[in-house]
């Protein structure tokens, strides 16, 4: 009887010990945006190659995964300050401007469903749990 007591008391500290230690939210400053994207490679004013919406303000960094073998798309992870920083490129996708465009948050939608229309997609051999993005 004394061992179920004491198993029963060990439990409910163990459950109650972690939601009690995730009090405190992240400080905002210190939080991310990532989205996962299908993007179109642009060139700058020196001829550097890009993904469009790398440069959009609020980018924190981007990380190019894959070029697609047509040489006018890019797969690319960008991080940046706020959801509203891809606003943009969000309603392009919408607006189907281009067929092959995509982009997924990384934080709402499940890794299976983005590495599913990434090999649909054309980029058979990308490992998204092997890529990151290392903001200053």
């Amino acid at each position: 009887m004394r061992v179920r007591v004491a198993v029963l008391i060990i439990l409910t500290c163990s459950m109650v010990l972690p939601a009690r230690s995730q009090k405190r939210a992240v400080d905002p400053r210190l939080s991310h945006y990532r989205v996962v994207v299908l993007d179109q490679i642009i060139s700058d004013g020196h001829g550097h190659r890009m993904p469009a919406h790398a440069a959009a303000a609020g980018t924190l960094g981007f990380v190019v995964l894959a070029y697609h073998s047509d040489g006018k798309h890019v797969l690319v992870e960008l991080v940046g300050t706020s959801y509203h920083t891809w606003d943009a490129l969000r309603s392009q996708g919408a607006a189907n401007a281009d067929p092959m465009m995509f982009s997924f948050d990384k934080a709402l939608v499940p890794q299976a469903t983005i590495a599913a229309a990434v090999k649909a997609a054309g980029f058979p051999n990308v490992d998204l749990s092997k890529t990151f993005v290392r903001v200053p």
